[in-house]
């Protein structure tokens, strides 16, 4: 049998989609595996306003570029932030 353990060390960590394929992503459990913090804090981070979401019904979704250049992610693309 193979423990929950046992999988995530096998799963690489989830990559963001591209934002004109996906334009929100769930916060848990993509948004929080994503940046490498736990579903609290993802949903903390989110209430703080530090990333970028959308209510629907009950969803919280995050808006996809807006986390994406946030974290560097389209630096290649030139909307990354300006050093």
């Amino acid at each position: 049998m193979v423990t929950a353990q046992a999988m995530e060390a096998a799963d690489p960590q989830p990559v963001l989609p591209d934002p004109e394929v996906q334009p929100t992503v769930p916060v848990w459990p993509t948004v929080a595996k994503a940046v490498g913090i736990s579903r609290q804090a993802a949903y903390d981070a989110v209430a703080r306003g530090e990333i970028e979401s959308i209510r629907v019904g009950d969803r919280v979704l995050v808006l996809t570029a807006p986390l994406r250049r946030k974290l560097g992610l389209d630096l290649d693309r030139g909307e990354g932030h300006a050093a």
